[in-house]
């Protein structure tokens, strides 16, 4: 069994290089090519792939990713809340480079005011991987999710230090593939 994931296209707040977890944003032009041109390289390489599922967030950004997937797979996704970004609460719309962000977005146990901690981010993100391992024995999967997402689900299954899990995270419809 096969787990792909992949982080939504580029954003209206990705250009901005705005704090969006669990704020609005939209496809920029971009995005939605970027989300095209994975589905169709899905759609290419899906007799090696062998995607029977789809997840998504139900971010908005997420959602329009995954549509033209859901399209050129001939699968319906399955929306799934658990999915999302981190919510930074009082940090969602700051600037990327906002010192104070900067700051806390390295500290894993760190709870964003009226937001969560990554570690919180972390269990539900792991929950969902162990739930689909289950239920979805012997089936590939793909998961639509977002950046920080994408970045703590590599945590389940790589040993990474401290400095390896901070690097950047994965770039807009980038896919990685894990075995469950």
């Amino acid at each position: 069994m096969k787990l792909f994931i992949t982080r939504h296209g580029q954003t209206n707040m990705n250009v901005a290089r705005l704090v969006c977890g669990t704020c609005p944003a939209h496809l920029t032009e971009k995005g939605q090519k970027q989300a095209n041109e994975l589905a169709r390289t899905l759609k290419e390489e899906q007799h090696i792939n062998k995607i029977e599922y789809i997840y998504v967030s139900d971010l908005e950004r997420a959602r329009q990713t995954a549509a033209p997937i859901e399209k050129a797979l001939g699968l319906t996704a399955i929306v799934d809340p658990r999915l999302q970004e981190v919510n930074f609460g009082d940090m969602e719309e700051v600037s990327y480079d906002d010192p104070d962000f900067l700051k806390r977005k390295e500290e894993l146990f760190y709870r964003y005011p009226n937001g969560e901690s990554q570690i919180e981010v972390a269990h539900r993100l792991f929950s969902i991987i162990d739930e689909v391992k289950e239920e979805r024995k012997g089936h590939n999967v793909l998961f639509v999710s977002h950046g920080s997402a994408t970045r703590l689900m590599r945590s389940y299954f790589l040993d990474l230090t401290t400095d390896q899990y901070k690097q950047k995270p994965m770039d807009n419809c980038h896919l990685i593939c894990f075995d469950l």
